[in-house]
């Protein structure tokens, strides 16, 4: 009876993250400019979080017997966003902060949309042929390096390599929190300043510092939630549940954020071309009473 109402958690819970975060792919793409590297990675994760979702509730309603092919499609399902939770929410972080300073010490360009978004689907094909390569590979020689592997085809053997990539994991999110707060901390330093009041309104319109903090919490959670489902037993189901809770939150509150965050830079910006509107009458009228 516990399996029974564990298995219809997971269901609901799925079917519910399959429709929100495609309605979330379907609000970014409406929204916002996908053309911008940020929000390129907003519309990754979602409509990839929607994907494994659906693949979640498919394999948990139609109960296949777990097979190598099976429980390698599961075992990606459940690492691919994951993972790349990870790496996006670095490069979010590592993008912000250096245009943040080069914005404060330069004034000059970084790199351009298009650079970022060749270096998004890079981390996308290269994560995604990491993954696929060592699953293959564990499923072909029956390495059992992937506890979730493990556990779909009945065994309850706990993999090192695991736990490895999960250390890899805390070592990349702990970077991250770092970078985030760097770049919180130099907003909050310059932005009262003459120099670079034009730049701040820049740095608004990208996904707010703090949604990345949020959800960089949010992954600390899975990363202590797992070993609790070790040594509980069922370490698949309650993974799945795991994920799904994370995948309820993560995209929906990010792109909120995100919303806000464009819709007071939206509102600065109309100030600010007021402002220099203003002083540019105001200029012209001291050089005509000048000329007189």
């Amino acid at each position: 009876m516990k399996m029974e109402a564990l298995d219809w958690c997971i269901e609901a819970l799925a079917l519910f993250d399959t429709c929100l975060n495609s309605y979330c792919f379907y609000y970014v793409q409406k929204t916002f400019n996908i053309n911008q590297c940020m929000n390129y990675i907003l519309c990754i994760d979602s409509s990839l979080t929607a994907i494994v979702s659906l693949l979640i509730f498919v394999t948990n309603l139609i109960k296949i017997p777990p097979t190598p092919l099976f429980c390698s499609l599961v075992t990606l399902s459940l690492l691919i966003v994951s993972s790349l939770f990870v790496n996006y929410n670095f490069i979010l972080a590592y993008i912000r902060y250096k245009r943040i300073w080069t914005s404060m010490s330069s004034m000059t360009i970084w790199k351009t949309e298009k650079q970022l978004i060749k270096v998004t689907n890079f981390s996308l094909i290269f994560t995604t042929i990491l993954l696929v390569s060592m699953i293959i590979f564990n499923a072909h020689f029956d390495w059992r390096l992937i506890s979730l592997y493990n556990q779909c085809m009945g065994s309850t053997e706990i993999a090192i390599t695991g736990l490895t990539v999960y250390s890899i994991r805390l070592v990349i999110t702990i970077c991250t929190v770092v970078l985030d707060t760097k770049s919180l901390l130099l907003v909050r330093t310059y932005k009262n300043k003459p120099k670079i009041s034009s730049t701040t309104n820049g740095i608004l319109t990208e996904t707010p510092c703090r949604a990345t903090l949020l959800n960089c919490g949010i992954f600390l959670f899975s990363v202590i939630y797992i070993p609790i489902a070790v040594s509980y037993g069922e370490f698949l189901k309650l993974a799945m549940l795991g994920q799904l809770i994370v995948y309820l939150v993560k995209s929906p509150f990010i792109i909120f954020l995100t919303f806000r965050v464009n819709r007071t830079n939206a509102r600065l910006n109309q100030e600010d071309r007021r402002h220099k509107e203003f002083e540019e009458a105001k200029k012209k009228r001291t050089e005509r009473f000048s000329r007189v």
